[in-house]
């Protein structure tokens, strides 16, 4: 998956104007400023060969004595530009909010892990730490890039929107697409794990392995090719070279959706045979809304979902999904990963229990597992019969 790839609007060889162009106006000096706002500003620093702005250049700032603003500063950019621009910075505001919101998420993951008493949950740590971590790279790495469009290269030619279109082959973007294609494979594949938990079947397993393995190649490529600009792929006639960008997002996107379509289906199935003789507190563990909206990871495919619509429709809105569904996708593993060291993990045989394997194990702090449930004998299964553990459904 590639980060915020710019590559819908118009390209003309005259400059546009934008925002992200001109010099920088002084500050305004309202009673309720900070003095550092009063204090002189420095010359702005050209940068990409465009030379100093004189004095004389700088517009006033317009601001009355009184502190209020007189006539208007709003840019002369077209609709379409400013309107890509306003997406593409509110995709980092997005995707900082669903950083912090995996952060805490990854906190309860560790501390789960770390309490429970089967240490063979350790081994989830790895996974639990290389996904935050590649997710957070992923994060700071688009927010230098914004940085890097909307300010330090602000005098860009044509503006903002061009070097985030030309220069995707730097290595803080490089370094974003690179982390985002880890963050992807990760939470792919352990969502290619809980299909074949929920449906054991391998005509389901197999064909989403493939279509997994498949979107990783493609990404991989697109990866190479963001490094080097020179590398292109591909088909037939060397003149019309693959997408691998496009072919990329929209195979991930269809996977985060047939994925959730098959998870949803197969809790929706397995939930109401959750047998009644379970203690309300076990049953409503699997049954409740929470348990089958991350089970399924609806979320994820609901943006997804929205995404392809409106990429579809050629909407400039889905510019907000991309560093988004890259937070997405980790923390929607993370949360049924959760669920799963806590015992509560949904896999095909939750029906075939009894309310003693649960309470059983979950005393000792373990998780249900299809091993761990075949080691209940037939003969304590039997004795609980006896004694009215299991009531008539």
């Amino acid at each position: 998956m590639s980060v915020a790839p710019i590559s819908t609007f118009p390209v003309s060889s005259a400059p546009f104007p934008s925002v992200a162009t001109g010099a920088f106006p002084p500050a305004a000096t309202g009673p309720v400023v900070s003095s550092f706002f009063n204090s002189s500003w420095p010359s702005p620093t050209p940068s990409w060969g465009q030379s100093s702005p004189t004095a004389s250049s700088i517009p006033d700032s317009g601001v009355s004595s009184n502190g209020n603003i007189s006539g208007s500063f709003s840019t002369n950019t077209s609709t379409e530009l400013l309107w890509m621009e306003q997406t593409v910075n509110a995709a980092g505001y997005l995707a900082a909010i669903a950083w912090g919101i995996y952060l805490a998420i990854t906190y309860k993951a560790i501390r789960n892990i770390m309490k429970n008493k089967n240490r063979t949950n350790l081994t989830w740590l790895p996974f639990v730490g290389s996904l935050f971590t590649t997710a957070t790279i992923s994060m700071c790495c688009f927010v230098n890039y914004n940085e890097q469009a909307w300010i330090d290269q602000r005098n860009y030619p044509n503006g903002s929107l061009f070097f985030l279109k030309e220069q995707q082959h730097i290595p803080v973007y490089v370094a974003a697409v690179a982390a985002s294609l880890i963050v992807q494979t990760l939470s792919q594949g352990y969502l290619v794990y809980r299909c074949h938990a929920l449906w054991n079947k391998l005509w389901v397993t197999v064909p989403v392995a493939i279509w997994a393995v498949a979107d990783f190649g493609l990404s991989v490529g697109y990866t190479i090719m963001v490094a080097d600009s020179r590398v292109n792929f591909h088909l037939g006639d060397f003149s019309n070279p693959i997408n691998l960008s496009q072919s990329s997002i929209e195979l991930a996107m269809a996977f985060n959706i047939v994925v959730t379509a098959l998870l949803l289906w197969r809790v929706a199935f397995l939930a109401p045979k959750v047998p009644t003789s379970f203690p309300a507190h076990i049953r409503s563990k699997f049954v409740r809304a929470d348990a089958i909206l991350i089970e399924s990871v609806l979320f994820l495919g609901i943006i997804s979902l929205v995404y392809v619509c409106l990429f579809g429709e050629g909407s400039t809105g889905a510019q907000l999904f991309f560093p988004l569904i890259v937070q997405l996708e980790a923390i929607s593993a993370t949360l049924i990963l959760v669920r799963v060291v806590q015992g509560w993990g949904w896999d095909a045989d939750v029906i075939n229990r009894t309310p003693t394997d649960y309470e059983r194990f979950y005393s000792r702090g373990l998780v249900i597992t299809s091993d761990a449930a075949s080691e209940i004998t037939v003969s304590e299964t039997a004795a609980n019969e006896k004694v009215g553990m299991h009531s008539p459904a």
